[in-house]
């Protein structure tokens, strides 16, 4: 089991994501600030998304993928932090930054935010997403918890950018 906590917007949220079998588990635990800070946090949501509904491409799907849109209706997650995007470049010009810790109040942020922030319309829970990191491990998470969130079409680019710019 992992954990992970997201701060922002008011709220305090702490996610734990598991896998079982051929599941994923994502529970959403909440701690009131009311709560002493040794209270054990509320179980407030749980959702398993079974692997089937996280489909997983490659290099050259996601190459497909971005290549056949100028204005893609697929929204393009890369989840790493600042620092190693910075290091490498961006993936892709279609593709936005949202670092995994930000990425919980990220897509739980209302469409102004997404317009000021990355340009573009907040996608709503049937928008498909594509989400990529370094190697396949935090698009995995970050797969989870857009399921969690009650998004639908989710998709985790399993070579990461490791993999796209040894491609290149």
């Amino acid at each position: 089991v992992r954990l992970f906590f997201f701060e922002g917007w008011g709220t305090a949220e702490i996610y734990a994501f598991s896998r079982d079998r051929s599941h994923h588990m994502l529970a959403r635990l909440t701690q009131s600030s009311q709560q002493t800070s040794g209270a054990a946090p509320i179980l407030a949501q749980e959702r398993r998304a079974s692997a089937a509904e996280v489909r997983h491409i490659r290099t050259e799907g996601m190459k497909r993928a971005l290549a056949v849109e100028e204005e893609p209706s697929r929204v393009f997650i890369d989840v790493r932090n600042p620092h190693e995007v910075e290091a490498t470049g961006p993936l892709h010009p279609h593709v936005v930054n949202i670092p995994l810790p930000e990425l919980g109040n990220a897509l739980a942020a209302d469409d102004d935010v997404w317009r000021a922030r990355w340009g573009r319309p907040k996608p709503d829970p049937r928008t498909p997403l594509v989400f990529s990191c370094k190697s396949g491990c935090r698009s995995i998470r970050a797969c989870g918890l857009a399921t969690g969130l009650g998004y639908e079409d989710i998709t985790n680019y399993a070579d990461g950018a490791n993999g796209w710019f040894r491609a290149l």
